[in-house]
């Protein structure tokens, strides 16, 4: 998948399908510790979560990278309807457990 560069060390990239996400698994995991957010963000939970309600296959990981490694991200998917797509964060309507993340201190823009 295509990155798109934010600053020359920084970019960012969707990822789009289970296989590019197991492959980011330590390094999602490393970032998630490091932001101190929730463990709801962790690679298993939204592993689990897209696996249990079928989005696999609408996934659409929001990544920002700096020299590699990843730190922030929106784990989203899509929701298709007869008329259009929606972005949703991964939980939809269900629960609210996902949320943006960032490293602090990381300047991101």
């Amino acid at each position: 998948m295509e990155n798109r560069a934010l600053k020359s060390n920084l970019y960012w990239r969707w990822i789009r399908t289970p296989e590019e996400f197991r492959i980011l698994q330590a390094t999602w995991d490393q970032a998630v510790r490091k932001s101190g957010n929730s463990p709801f963000l962790s690679w298993k939970f939204i592993d689990k979560w897209l696996k249990i309600f079928d989005f696999s296959e609408s996934m659409a990981i929001f990544a920002i990278f700096r020299d590699g490694s990843i730190i922030g991200g929106f784990p989203l998917y899509f929701s298709i309807s007869l008329f259009f797509r929606t972005l949703l964060h991964v939980g939809g309507s269900f629960a609210n457990l996902t949320e943006p993340f960032c490293i602090e201190g990381q300047d991101v823009f």
